[in-house]
């Protein structure tokens, strides 16, 4: 199988989808190719590896009983106990499989206990190679059905692990100048392969197309020339495949034959690759592969013939898997071929128009190769079932795998994995199968056989276990000709059907025996008796003392005994499970009443009429809507005599006075009232409550409505008053800001103010002192 690696530059929809050449013409992709004015490339990286069988998966966890050894171990989570005098009388032999926790708590004692334990065992071999990169690589495991065993498998990617490459090359006419670059190619593969590893060989092969009419011209001259008319070069036949150079460490024999090659020429776009690369994986001496990496790297221009592709050419039958290179290493066979499954990945890369980063696109694939670590099965036989969980580094941990897987390992980085092996079924003889890491020749083979069979090395013949009648072996009685039993303690009768007529006298003489169990299905037929488990008895065990009807999770509900399946109640109790008690105490009310005569008392719980509920039935059921009817039938004076039907058994009372009832409306008031003692019923009621006059009412809303509409109005009335009032205000104050007031002297005012001297105080002009006022009389 491949783990291909690739690079392209043509369109992915031609080729991730596959299409033919009518294909891509209605989606584009031939327009796509046909605008390209230089050559592009497609190169291929491939990893040679191949796929495993996948198992089956385990059983449940659950131990289910078998009557042997052999088939008990075969049993998920089951031992056996093979001791002697393990079993009680009448107990069958699936009693000794059970798991081995439950067999030592019967005191079933040490070494009687079969219960082999799945193991692991490493064998010492010598590892494949030189570089030991995968460990372990030889591993024996003993497996219990249904018990997944696991193991660690460690890969340490190696540096310097050894390559082979080998160059497959697309010659049709379109390659031609990519030719001349690919001649000097081999020196750099090699340098820049030893930048990986110290230990490289190269190889060479080519391929063009189908010899078959419509993909090559098969006119006599174009089968020997195919190229173009006007071209001068050589031009050498189409072939599908030929090998051209044995993987070889010598680069110059490369490059020698590399330029001997020379174009040839097809007639539709996709080439005959798939059949080259079948033949570069399945010729392993011709091509010279070696037990190291090997990378297969292809370049093409165009796409490859499909599946399908062959129909055109009447090419049907299907590649077998197998070389057909001739003595000149040519292939031109024409096949159905299926590669899918040796293809699982691939890294696409671009190539330059000249090629002439091929080396670079090369050295980038391996290493991208080499870095993502796939653990893979194969040949693992039916009833094993592999899964992986994948230990990466830096906390990835991925589990549940169908294969295990780690992306960007670095080298001499370890990545663990651990293996998780189980079997569903038991294996006729030792199996193995390979686990490997894709594109690595080292393998890890592991060797299973499952433990199936007992080993109890203690037959003993005449067993006194066995009455002397037999061969007791791992817990079992083997009886001899002549005797028959679990312990060979019946002698068969002579001239008559021993076994139906001793399974006869087990069953019941009024059913079928062939489809009715022995002994009920509650016990062992031994010699034609029934030996009952546990709490079985009867004749034919069909009597036991627990499954009776149960009342409150109890067995006849604790008020009896349970025989054979039925209770049998204890006195003032009845019922199928004995749940009724025949006392009435907890229905009496008084006087000898029972249930307020309104119910039935049932197994001492009332039972109430309809219309009535409570413990003692003593609460009638929406009593104001049951008596509605009732009381206003009595509040009309000349319908009283009619009103037996709505009250029926009730008794209507008309009561004066002022009263809180519990049930009113506007039209009636009343309570209801049921006596104990008797079981009557009372309905206490008034006359209807006497109506407001209606006019009374209007004239009052009208009165009403014209006060309110009065006060609204005020309301408004003053408020917009105080807006009115407001807007003046603020308007004295701005022109009040606006006056300006002058302080002069009005030339008519007089003060009203007169002067007197008194004669004493005249002062002389002369005096110093000036002449003093004596006072001042205001006129008025």
């Amino acid at each position: 199988m491949f783990t291909s690696l690739g690079t392209s530059l043509m369109s992915p929809a031609c080729l991730a989808e596959g299409h033919s050449r009518t294909e891509r013409q209605r989606s584009g992709c031939v327009g796509a190719i046909q605008t390209m004015r230089k050559v592009w490339l497609t190169v291929v990286v491939l990893l040679i590896y191949f796929t495993e069988q996948r198992g089956s998966m385990g059983l449940d966890g659950r131990c289910l009983s078998k009557p042997t050894c052999t088939e008990c171990l075969r049993s998920l989570g089951c031992a056996w106990c093979k001791q002697k005098g393990f079993l009680a009388q009448g107990e069958p032999n699936e009693r000794r499989c059970d798991r081995e926790e439950a067999l030592r708590k019967r005191h079933c004692s040490d070494g009687q206990v079969l219960n082999p334990q799945p193991a692991i065992r490493s064998r010492a071999e010598e590892p494949m190679g030189t570089v030991v990169q995968l460990e372990p690589q030889n591993l024996h495991l003993k497996l219990r059905v249904g018990m997944p065993q696991s193991f660690e498998v460690r890969f340490r990617r190696a540096e310097g692990y050894p390559i082979d490459l080998y160059y497959l090359m697309d010659l049709s006419f379109s390659m031609k100048d990519d030719l001349e670059n690919v001649r000097n190619l081999g020196l750099e593969v090699v340098t820049a392969m030893k930048n990986i590893t110290s230990a490289v060989r190269i190889g060479f092969g080519s391929f063009v197309d189908k010899v078959v009419d419509p993909y090559v011209s098969t006119v006599e001259a174009k089968l020997a020339n195919p190229c173009k008319e006007g071209y001068k070069g050589p031009c050498q036949p189409a072939f599908s495949f030929k090998h051209v150079l044995k993987l070889t460490e010598d680069v110059e024999e490369f490059e020698r034959k590399v330029s001997k090659q020379s174009i040839s020429s097809n007639l539709d776009g996709p080439e005959s690759g798939f059949d080259a690369i079948m033949q570069v994986a399945v010729c392993q001496d011709d091509i010279g592969w070696g037990n190291v990496t090997r990378i297969l790297v292809y370049t093409s221009d165009d796409t490859f013939h499909l599946a399908g592709d062959g129909k055109l050419a009447g090419i049907y039958h299907p590649n077998d898997g197998k070389c057909h290179l001739n003595s000149n290493g040519l292939y031109n066979k024409d096949t159905v071929y299926a590669l899918s499954e040796m293809i699982p990945q691939s890294v696409v890369g671009l190539l330059e128009d000249d090629s002439s980063n091929v080396v670079e696109l090369i050295s980038e694939a391996c290493n991208n190769l080499s870095s993502y670590i796939v653990l893979e099965h194969r040949d693992v036989p039916p009833g094993l079932g592999v899964s992986y969980s994948s230990h990466c580094g830096d906390d990835r941990l991925a589990q549940g795998q169908d294969r295990g897987e780690c992306s960007d390992v670095r080298i001499n980085q370890q990545v663990n994995f651990t293996v998780t092996v189980t079997s569903s079924s038991c294996l006729s003889k030792t199996e193995s199968f390979i686990i490997k890491v894709q594109g690595i020749n080292e393998e890890l083979r592991v060797t299973v056989e499952t433990l199936c069979d007992c080993d109890c090395q203690d037959s003993e013949e005449q067993s006194s276990q066995c009455h002397g009648n037999g061969t007791f072996h791992c817990g079992i009685c083997s009886c001899d000709s002549g005797y028959t039993g679990q312990r060979c303690e019946c002698e068969t009768q002579p001239n008559k059907d021993t076994s139906l007529a001793v399974e006869a006298l087990c069953s019941p003489a009024q059913t079928n025996s062939t489809g009715t169990p022995l002994c009920s299905g509650r016990g062992s037929c031994v010699c034609g008796q029934c030996i009952c488990w546990g709490q079985h008895r009867g004749q034919h065990c069909q009597c036991d003392d627990i499954s009776c009807n149960r009342h409150n999770n109890m067995i006849c509900g604790g008020n009896g005994r349970c025989d054979c399946g039925n209770c049998e109640c204890f006195h003032n109790y009845t019922g199928p499970a004995c749940e009724c008690s025949t006392l009435t105490d907890q229905c009496q009310t008084s006087n000898d009443g029972i249930c307020s005569h309104r119910g039935q008392c049932e197994c001492n719980e009332c039972h109430c009429h309809p219309g009535f509920f409570g413990s003692h039935c003593t609460k009638p059921l929406a009593p104001c809507d049951t008596y509605r009817a009732c009381v206003a039938c009595m509040l009309h004076e000349s319908a009283k005599n009619m009103c037996h039907h709505p009250c029926g058994s009730a008794k209507p009372i008309r009561i004066n006075g002022t009263q809180s009832f519990t049930c009113q409306d506007d039209t009636v008031r009343f309570n209801v009232e049921l006596i104990i003692n008797t079981g009557d019923i009372f309905v206490y009621y008034t006359d209807t409550p006497r109506g407001i006059d209606p006019w009374i009412i209007n004239m009052g809303k009208a009165v009403v409505g014209i006060v309110l509409l009065g006060v609204i109005v005020i309301i408004i009335y003053r408020l917009m008053l105080e807006v009115f009032y407001q807007r003046e205000r603020r308007r004295f104050l701005k022109d009040k800001e606006n006056i300006w007031w002058e302080d002069t002297q009005n030339p008519l005012f007089q003060e009203a103010v007169t002067t007197f001297t008194h004669p004493m105080h005249v002062l002389e002009p002369d005096a110093d002192c000036a002449t003093s006022t004596f006072g001042k009389i205001k006129q008025m």
